[in-house]
């Protein structure tokens, strides 16, 4: 008897690299991160002009106290209060004993003012404190 059909060699579907899905994976990325930097908080610009020095070294993260050249306090960029600043304080170091504070104070800031700052730091309890300056050129 013969067969009345005649057997196909049988061959293995070609392997393809799909790249539709990882476009997608890729573009998800690439927005999860945009919409994620927008969210970061961008300083705000003081104008400060920092008194320079030799040696100037970085700061770990910190919270900065500006001073202006008319002694307006700044916590981070926002306007603030001797009371207020004093009560920051105190809630920053509630949470991290070791927390340095930066202070940013423009050149033309009495030194009385830089001192008044550095008293209410070490009477919170305080203890890690930078002057940031500007290296000189």
């Amino acid at each position: 008897m013969t067969p009345s059909y005649i057997p196909l060699p049988v061959t293995a579907p070609k392997a393809r690299f799909e790249l539709t899905a990882l476009i997608d994976v890729i573009f998800i990325l690439v927005l999860f991160f945009a919409v994620s930097s927008s969210f970061t908080r961008e300083k705000q610009a003081l104008s400060l002009t920092l008194p320079t020095a030799v040696a100037v070294e970085t700061p770990p993260a910190s919270v900065v106290i500006a001073i202006d050249k008319n002694q307006r306090l700044f916590w981070n960029g926002d306007r603030i209060t001797d009371d207020g600043m004093r009560q920051s304080i105190q809630k920053t170091l509630v949470t991290d004993r070791d927390k340095t504070f930066v202070i940013q104070a423009d050149e033309a800031t009495p030194y009385r003012q830089v001192v008044r700052v550095l008293d209410t730091i070490r009477n919170a309890g305080g203890l890690h404190v930078m002057l940031e300056t500007q290296p000189l050129r």
